[in-house]
């Protein structure tokens, strides 16, 4: 996954970069939605600490890559695997259980399950770093 951002601070061999958030059709508009006026999220941005690998100065903008496998699986631990977790607990409580005691571990399940998400944080964090490959524009 690539991307393109301004470099905001500097700190330590990192970067705070400062991306905008794409829209909903995949486009990048600099004043909200051009094409459908359906949503604002081009209005958004986020910060992201990452590796300054390219020497990139506080006011560059930067293209930046983060391992795309890296970040499906990420994306596969937080939004597949609670959905499967839930409906497995689901059914084996439900062999033992009535319905809404069934429901109720399925949601705990769930609940568990981003609880070690949360303890595991740093370890995953680490997993889907990104890295500045190149400084596309350098203010003089």
């Amino acid at each position: 996954m690539n991307g393109v951002g301004d470099v905001i601070a500097l700190r330590e061999g990192m970067a705070e970069v400062m991306v905008k958030r794409e829209s909903a059709c995949g486009m990048m508009h600099e004043g909200g939605c051009g094409e459908c006026h359906g949503c604002d999220s081009a209005l958004r941005s986020i910060e992201i600490w990452m590796e300054n690998t390219a020497g990139a100065k506080v006011g560059d903008r930067v293209e930046f890559a983060s391992p795309s496998r890296n970040i499906l699986v990420l994306a596969l631990l937080v939004f597949a695997v609670p959905l499967l977790v839930m409906v497995g607990a689901y059914f084996l409580a439900k062999i033992w259980l009535p319905e809404p005691y069934a429901v109720l571990c399925s949601i705990v399940s769930a609940a568990a399950w981003f609880v070690v998400l949360r303890i595991f944080d740093q370890k995953l964090g680490a997993y889907g770093k990104c890295e500045i490959v190149k400084v596309l524009v350098r203010p003089e």
